[in-house]
C-alpha cells in the first residue's frame, strides 16, 4: 500500500492508501520525486463541467504532469533501465496509426491523458507509465524542472507556430505557467516587446534581451 491523492466520489477527496499498481509489459513503475498541480486538477476537485468532456472515472488517482526515477522496467521496454530519471509527457497513443507514426500523436481522437483520463495519477508515491510518454531527463535538470518540461512543452509548440521574428511585438494571453515560459520563449527568440494578459488587469511586461 502507499499513499496516494484520491478522488474517490464527486464530493469526496481524499489522502489515503491505495494499493502499488501492478506492471504491464510496455510500461515502467516510476518513483515520483515532482508533480506540479496544473489547471486539469482544480477541474478533477471541483468535479465541474470539464469531467464530464474528460469523461474522468472513478475512484481515481490524481495528477498528471511528473518526474521521477525508474524503478524497474516492463519486459517489453527498450529505451529506459531502471535508475533512470524521467520526464513525463500525459497524452498516451496507440502508436500504430497514422498521426502517431507522423508525429501527430496529440491530434489522434482516441488518446487518453494520463491522470485526467485513467485511474492512476502522480500524485502518489509511485505511478506506472507508458514507456512512450516517459523521456530520460537531461543530465543537470533537477526533479522539479523536469517537471514541468510538459507545459513548457506546449509553450514552446505555441511559440513555433507564431513563428516570432526578431524585434517583434508579442501578445501573451495569460500568465499561468504556460503563459509564464511562453513569455520567456519570446523574449529568447528576440521579440522587443511582450504584453502579458493577467486574470485582473493587463500589464506590459518587458524582459531584457
Amino acid at each position: 500500500m502507499m499513499k496516494a491523492v484520491r478522488k474517490i466520489e464527486p464530493e469526496r477527496e481524499v489522502v489515503g492508501e491505495n494499493q502499488e499498481p501492478k506492471i504491464r509489459p510496455s510500461q515502467v513503475p516510476v518513483e515520483i520525486k515532482a508533480t506540479p498541480i496544473c489547471g486539469s486538477e482544480l477541474h478533477i476537485c471541483r468535479w465541474d463541467e470539464q469531467t464530464t468532456r474528460w469523461k474522468t472515472p472513478l475512484p481515481m488517482t490524481v495528477g498528471h504532469e511528473f518526474s521521477g526515477k525508474v524503478v524497474e522496467i516492463g519486459t517489453e521496454v527498450k529505451s529506459l533501465q531502471p535508475g533512470d530519471n524521467v520526464a513525463g509527457d500525459s497524452h498516451i497513443p496507440r502508436g500504430i496509426c497514422y498521426y502517431c507514426k507522423t508525429g501527430n500523436v496529440h491530434v489522434y481522437q482516441t488518446m487518453l491523458i494520463s491522470g485526467l483520463q485513467t485511474v492512476e495519477g502522480t500524485f502518489a508515491k509511485y505511478a506506472v507509465v507508458p514507456e512512450i510518454i516517459a523521456y530520460r531527463s537531461p543530465t543537470g535538470v533537477s526533479y522539479e524542472q523536469s517537471a514541468l518540461l510538459e507545459p513548457f512543452g506546449m509553450a514552446m509548440h505555441a511559440s513555433k507556430r507564431t513563428l516570432i521574428e526578431p524585434g517583434g511585438v508579442v501578445l501573451v494571453m495569460g500568465s499561468g505557467a504556460i503563459g509564464i515560459f511562453a513569455q520567456q520563449i519570446a523574449s529568447a527568440s528576440g521579440a522587443s516587446t511582450v504584453t502579458a494578459n493577467l486574470t485582473e488587469y493587463s500589464s506590459k511586461l518587458h524582459y531584457p534581451g
